[in-house]
């Protein structure tokens, strides 16, 4: 979460795992997804999304109204 708090920046995939698993993603590893969508179960309602970036990471923007 240290990277999503510091500004609406993009964070890459590998930069996550190099914080979760301290090692880069594999490209069939989906457990980075998972994460991310309990993740986003868990901000509904607190006016902030994680959004992705096909082929590049995620995004913590502010929540359309």
């Amino acid at each position: 979460m240290v990277y999503f708090c510091s500004g609406a920046h993009i964070v890459t995939r590998d930069q996550v795992c190099g914080v979760l698993y301290q090692r880069e993603a594999t490209p069939f590893e989906r457990s980075l997804e998972v994460h991310i969508s309990k993740l986003r179960k868990k901000t509904e309602g607190a006016g902030v999304v994680i959004r992705s970036i096909r082929g590049v990471g995620y995004v913590l923007a502010e929540e359309e109204q």
